[in-house]
């Protein structure tokens, strides 16, 4: 039986990554320099949002049966029978289309052509390249991080600047530690599933050298925001105690041998990280 349901068209669109991704625009407008008016905000907020929802739901659509072979995911709303995967597809392109039509008919041409390159890496190069390659979490990370660009470069009326590239380098390296520890605690799923992991192709302790130097990386890229000129005092301190707090549990990794249990907290610690984040740049702004 199918369920239509408000519900499980929600979860087909990934909502907190959808969510991730639309405070990730928002930020990434605020730091413009340009002023921007409620209504396009409105305008720019909703179109990455669609975009965002239609591609994730097309990722649902296209690992339906992946999806059934591991925990995590067999009781999303295709696989579990809840939705037909004919009407997820459907969805999917429609929330797109409308996506494009709105950048188009406001003239966001920039952020249109981002728009594209990003549903394309996402759904036809990441998602089939998950199944054939562990390297996949790098080029996955690409259209994970264009939502603040876009929304800065919306903002700008299609200029680009350094504020907006750090964004994009901010959101591209914090997903690389974050999948990483996924892929370390649930890798048995993914192996069992038929995706190569980089857990399967490198020792334990390159992947922590991977997680430690990427968190080290994104460390340099949000204080590197300080630099230019677009954040304030409470941004500074905030993002310095919980990027040192970050570097920490990265490195005692390679003080413990519980690794499933560290990467956990690799995983919870990068949640933590990004919502702080995230909330000592939008108080910034406004104070």
């Amino acid at each position: 039986m199918t369920y239509f349901t408000l519900k499980n068209i929600i979860i087909l669109t990934k909502p907190i990554i959808t969510f991730t991704a639309v405070i990730s625009t928002y930020i990434g407008i605020a730091l413009s320099e340009h002023k921007t008016s409620l209504y396009e905000i409105c305008i720019i907020i909703i179109s990455i949002l669609l975009l965002v929802s239609g591609s994730n739901t097309l990722n649902m659509y296209y690992e339906r049966k992946y999806d059934k072979l591991m925990l995590r995911t067999k009781n999303r709303p295709i696989p579990n029978g809840n939705i037909k995967p004919k009407i997820a597809l459907n969805l999917g392109f429609a929330l797109i289309f409308i996506s494009f039509v709105m950048l188009l008919l406001h003239q966001k041409h920039i952020t249109l052509i981002l728009g594209i390159i990003s549903f394309i890496i996402y759904i036809y190069i990441y998602t089939p390249l998950k199944r054939l390659s562990h390297l996949a979490v790098f080029i996955g990370a690409i259209p994970g991080a264009m939502p603040p660009l876009m929304g800065y470069i919306s903002a700008s009326n299609g200029s680009i600047s350094n504020t907006g590239i750090m964004l994009f380098f901010i959101l591209f390296l914090w997903q690389i530690p974050h999948f990483l520890a996924i892929g370390i605690f649930r890798g048995y799923e993914y192996k069992k599933a038929g995706y190569p992991m980089l857990i399967y192709k490198f020792n334990i302790k390159t992947i922590k050298i991977i997680i430690l130097f990427t968190t080290l990386c994104l460390i340099i890229c949000s204080i590197n925001i300080w630099t230019l000129n677009t954040t304030g005092l409470i941004y500074k301190i905030i993002s310095t105690i919980i990027g040192t707090w970050f570097i920490v549990i990265c490195m005692y990794g390679f003080f413990t041998n519980q690794h499933n249990k560290w990467a956990k907290q690799i995983f919870i610690i990068s949640i933590k990280y990004q919502l702080i984040l995230f909330s000592a740049l939008i108080i910034d702004i406004y104070i």
